[in-house]
């Protein structure tokens, strides 16, 4: 046997070795769960991104129902109010990768799961009012819960991270999870003026900038004119720091439409009318029996409103400020 035929075979024979070895460590044994071999409850000819609505029921307590309307979420059952885009897209991010591992196909141990009908929490995705995906989601934690397709009887084990991504918290659904808490976002520089009307204090702060650089100035108290129709104290300084504020005003929780608590908004005491480049906006507030509350003018809906966002708002007259 000359030297090239030892070289070709010690080559195959290496090769051949190397073969072994890497469908011995490299390949995983048949047995071994990998995230291809875990059970994909969303099928893979399903875009997420024609969900227009999507159900959250559960068998005790009221359910949750969104609505995708003009490229807005909304919650129906709350007259409309917009939902929580972000809450909503993470969701369905969740889904779309959500996999799980088979643990049970029989019937008749549905209940030890919490996944018969009449106990599990029911999460369904429509489009145009059809059903797309419809899931049960049983006993379990934020660590590991139980799963069902809801025309099956095959029990799947998945993270529990699902249920934060539902809203579901001691096995309850948080309706307030999905409101959306940003009640307007105005940039500074888009401000012209601002008019206040309170029980206290009635001012005007004026945008007085001549060019365009000085319209892009955020706050400069030589770029602002202020004027105070009913003498109170109230200061150009706590009015410019209501522009501050308008970067992101959040509300805590909505009135719901049968609420009592709307009525106290019939009459609202304190008024903030906003004049921005291509809009005006007026929020009406009053300091209620329990919550103080706020609204935009004419809109059905309602909110509470944190103590601290109420009066960097509507800043409050106090004996220093009078002096």
């Amino acid at each position: 046997m000359n030297t090239r035929k030892i070289i070709l075979l010690t080559t195959f024979f290496i090769f051949l070795v190397l073969v072994l070895w890497y469908q011995k460590t490299a390949q995983p044994p048949e047995d071994l769960i990998t995230t291809d071999s875990l059970y994909r409850f969303v099928p893979e000819d399903l875009n997420l991104q024609t969900i227009d609505a999507l159900t959250i029921t559960q068998p005790d307590g009221p359910g949750i129902r969104l609505e995708k309307k003009e490229n807005q979420w909304q919650l129906p059952q709350w007259g409309g109010v917009p939902a929580n885009k972000h809450n909503v897209d993470r969701l369905l991010e969740a889904l779309g990768t959500l996999r799980g591992e088979l643990r049970s196909s029989d019937h008749s141990i549905l209940a030890d799961y919490a996944l018969k009908e009449d106990q599990a929490l029911s999460l369904a995705l429509l489009h145009n009012g059809t059903e797309q995906l419809h899931l049960l989601v049983g006993k379990g934690d934020f660590r590991n819960l139980f799963l069902r397709m809801h025309n099956s009887t095959e029990v799947y084990v998945a993270p529990g991270m699902i249920l934060s991504h539902l809203g579901a918290y001691g096995g309850a659904l948080s309706e307030q999870f999905w409101i959306e808490t940003t009640l307007l976002s105005l940039n500074i520089k888009d401000i012209s003026e601002l008019h206040l009307d309170t029980p206290e204090a009635k001012a005007i702060l004026q945008r007085v900038s001549s060019n365009q650089k000085d319209m892009d100035t955020e706050i400069d108290q030589d770029n602002w004119k202020f004027t105070q129709i009913k003498e109170s104290g109230l200061t150009q300084a706590q009015m410019e720091a209501i522009l501050l504020v308008l970067d992101q005003v959040s509300v805590v929780e909505v009135l719901p439409l049968d609420s009592p608590e709307r009525e106290e908004l019939a009459q609202p005491t304190h008024v903030l009318e906003i004049v921005a480049k291509t809009k005006t906006l007026r929020l009406e507030a009053v300091q209620g029996i329990s919550s103080k509350l706020i609204r935009e003018k004419n809109s059905p809906h309602m909110y509470k409103i944190h103590d601290t966002t109420f009066e960097r708002l509507f800043p409050p007259v106090t004996i220093e400020s009078t002096k």
